[in-house]
């Protein structure tokens, strides 16, 4: 029988987590880039998604989590520095994110929305993030890597630079400045670490996933609060950007249009928020490349103009070493698949059988004088079989 090159890794019910993250994530793009507004209104939008962070407290219901963490007063004095972080983690997060946009040459403010950059532009992005996933993961979760995730890794950098320059990506992304490309960079790595800080805090810390979700998203409504505070004192008639924006959008913008919108984003950044947490709760935070890598994919597919799609072969080869990287599919030669985890857990699995079938044959041995054991085993109905064994 010919021996399979590759063969499945470890597949289970949760595995479907990531994928309903990717199409959250696809349809949340769709509706960003689709939906008849002139210009969107960044209060409403900051307060739709903290607002959407405040409906995971349903989610341990749902899946019937442990009554007493959900009950857990997760304001104690020694668990606020660790939210803190977690907050500073993201707010820096969305800054780089913003300041990214901002600073971009081609950006125009009333038709484009900021975006990760992970999910837009260079494919190259996306094996910088692994890259730095992979690191951090190192330091902070003590996770370890071995040869075929290393060479997942760089297959799947080779292929993505192979379809920037099919696609051209380098010459347009030269055009947007030096500074936004800069804090795009820096954006991928916060990115990063926050993806990592959140599994480091449940997994290590043991913090509910709902807490993790949770306190970030009152801190972000507490201070968007004060920022429309700050718009109505100043007034419609002020020179400030923010205010006059905030005035006009509400002015240019239909009353239903307003409502729906709203309402969409509300029902997306929970689901968004909701299968980010449970596939890092389930999984390694590199699980959530699958959404990344699928959605960049279909924004470019409907966005993109050319006869080059000859860069869809390209990107497939670069989703299977993302599927390698993740042990989801294990390469069956050169004892390439010997360090993946689920034949890690057969192998501890066996030495546990085989520890115990030890301690079970010791335990049948009967010292019946000091120094001498019977080893009593009954093989029938009415038969004993004894030996007399000496302890050297």
């Amino acid at each position: 029988m010919v021996k399979k090159l590759f063969i499945l890794g470890n597949i289970n019910k949760k595995l479907l987590l990531p994928f309903l993250l990717a199409i959250s994530q696809i349809f949340y793009n769709v509706h960003n880039s689709k939906f008849p507004e002139k210009e969107p209104n960044q209060v409403l939008e900051t307060f739709s998604l903290s607002i959407s962070k405040f409906f995971i407290l349903i989610v341990p219901y749902i899946f019937k989590a442990d009554a007493t963490e959900r009950n857990t007063f997760f304001l104690r004095r020694k668990k606020i520095l660790n939210y803190f972080l977690l907050f500073l983690i993201y707010g820096l997060n969305i800054g780089f994110i913003y300041g990214a946009a901002l600073f971009n040459k081609e950006f125009d403010a009333e038709k484009q929305d900021a975006k990760n950059p992970s999910t837009v532009g260079e494919f190259l992005k996306q094996g910088i993030e692994m890259t730095f996933l992979a690191l951090i993961s190192i330091f902070l979760l003590k996770y370890k890597y071995f040869i075929h995730n290393y060479i997942a890794i760089g297959a799947f950098i080779l292929f993505g630079l192979i379809n920037d320059i099919i696609l051209d990506l380098y010459s347009k992304s030269l055009k947007v400045g030096a500074i936004s490309l800069i804090l795009s960079f820096i954006a991928l790595i916060t990115d990063a670490i926050y993806l990592c800080y959140q599994k480091y805090m449940m997994e290590k810390l043991y913090y509910p996933y709902w807490n993790v979700v949770l306190v970030p998203g009152i801190i972000l409504f507490v201070l968007n609060i004060t920022i429309l505070v700050f718009i109505l004192s100043v007034g419609k008639d002020s020179n400030i950007s923010l205010a006059t924006g905030f005035y006009n959008y509400f002015k240019d913008v239909e009353p239903g249009i307003i409502i729906g919108k709203f309402i969409l984003n509300v029902i997306l950044n929970f689901l968004l928020s909701t299968f980010t947490i449970l596939t890092l709760f389930n999984f390694t935070p590199d699980y959530v490349l699958i959404s990344v890598s699928l959605s960049k994919f279909v924004n470019f597919l409907i966005d993109y103009q050319s006869d080059r799609y000859y860069f869809i072969i390209f990107f497939i080869l670069q989703f299977f070493c993302l599927l390698l990287y993740l042990e989801i599919i294990e390469l069956n030669f050169c004892n390439l698949n010997k360090n993946t985890r689920r034949n890690i857990q057969i192998r501890g699995d066996e030495d546990l059988t085989k520890e115990n079938e030890s301690d079970s044959q010791r335990s049948s041995l009967v010292e019946i004088a000091p120094g001498y054991l019977i080893d009593d085993e009954r093989k029938g109905d009415n038969i004993m079989e004894m030996g007399i064994q000496s302890i050297d």
